[in-house]
């Protein structure tokens, strides 16, 4: 079988099958096809080398505020999803009833990664000062740089084989 993609060496964690250990992991049509302690890179268009690197599915953050552009606490989750691993955004609450729908549609709709959302029980949603926004800001950037240090060897091609 021919993969797209193939991701060797990683320590493998997957909490919902209890396996932590080095695994190769097989990606076709965008979807894993095989987990082997070692697959053939032959058959493999793109290799990552994942040594001294986690692979894992894709984490959940259960408390963010992703309405970019629509509070002052918003934050772009596709630009933070591609540097923390992050495929799943929980809002907690920055969009109330009165700008919901272009929430919705100018956020959720467009976003690659996948956002659910708590409604706010302010018409106006999560507003916040400037001092709330900066400090904001600041974690988040430092939570970024974390991020950035455990996940750096993420997306490093070993080799190409056409």
């Amino acid at each position: 079988m021919q993969f797209d993609l193939l991701i060797k060496g990683g320590r493998l964690i997957d909490p919902a099958s209890g396996l932590d250990a080095p695994r190769d992991v097989a990606v076709a049509g965008g979807r894993i096809v095989a987990i082997e302690a070692a697959i053939d890179a032959e058959h493999a268009t793109k290799i990552v080398d994942a040594r001294d690197c986690i692979v894992t599915p894709g984490l959940i953050d259960l408390h963010s505020h992703v309405y970019w552009g629509g509070t002052s606490l918003g934050v772009d989750a596709d630009r933070l999803a591609a540097k923390s691993g992050t495929t799943t955004f929980i809002d907690a609450g920055s969009a109330g009833a009165g700008n919901f729908l272009g929430f919705r549609r100018h956020v959720i709709e467009r976003s690659k990664v996948r956002i659910l959302a708590y409604v706010n029980i302010s018409f106006a949603g999560n507003s916040a000062s400037r001092k709330a926004s900066l400090s904001a800001n600041a974690a988040i950037s430092g939570s970024a740089s974390h991020a950035r240090r455990w996940l750096r060897c993420a997306s490093t091609p070993m080799s190409s084989s056409a």
